[in-house]
């Protein structure tokens, strides 16, 4: 999402997010337009998938 950052994208280049992620900037506390609700929406499950690395988009 726009405004994070892996916080290790070594374990996300291989697939893995377990870690999650860290805003790229520093939050002001005081404000309260660091966050925006997103409503009716339901992140995949992606713990038990895989992909083919060799896979190439290009044909």
């Amino acid at each position: 999402m726009a405004g994070f950052k892996p916080r290790a994208p070594d374990e996300w280049d291989s697939g893995n997010g377990s870690s999650g992620c860290e805003c790229k900037r520093a939050l002001d506390c005081g404000s309260v337009s660091g966050f925006k609700k997103i409503s009716r929406v339901i992140f995949p499950d992606t713990r038990r998938s895989w992909y083919n690395r060799s896979m190439m988009l290009e044909m």
